[in-house]
């Protein structure tokens, strides 16, 4: 029985703390009011590069890995520069975005596939969801401790 409530508790503990997350950087004590914004920009910017790297297997320097770190750590960057925030605090958040997007990847192919494939596509519409919800549970942490 615990294989079977394991993998949910687990996606119901990162799914809580990421809402957690999201809601107190959002809220009065979040060090950074834009906080949000760049957290947002990082994500979507990170998954759609990725998404677009995965799919384009004709080009073999595209692996989408690192299209999707880059993609996050370019887009906190940039979205901190466009609202004038803290760059270098942002590139060490961006980094931690893009550990998170990436990990999500083999959590998902944990998830839907039990095993850890990170060669292959794992199956499901919304696979890239689990990079953001862990990205989302660790963002608020990482903005208290980096800013």
């Amino acid at each position: 029985e615990a294989d079977a409530f394991s993998p949910t508790l687990l996606v119901a503990l990162i799914a809580g703390t990421g809402a957690a997350s999201m809601v107190l950087a959002r809220s009065s004590v979040s060090p950074d009011p834009q906080a949000m914004g760049v957290f947002l920009v990082a994500v979507i910017t990170g998954v759609m590069l990725g998404a677009l790297a995965e799919r384009m297997p004709a080009i073999p320097l595209l692996v989408t890995f690192s299209v999707t770190a880059i993609g996050a750590v370019r887009g906190a960057v940039g979205a901190a520069a466009i609202w004038d925030l803290d760059i270098v605090g942002y590139l060490l958040v961006g980094l931690g975005i893009a550990v998170a997007l990436v990990a999500g990847r083999g959590f998902s192919s944990m998830l839907r596939t039990g095993r850890v494939s990170l060669t292959e596509r794992p199956p499901g519409v919304l696979a890239s969801l689990e990079g953001a919800a862990i990205a989302a549970s660790i963002f608020y942490p990482l903005i208290n401790i980096i800013l």
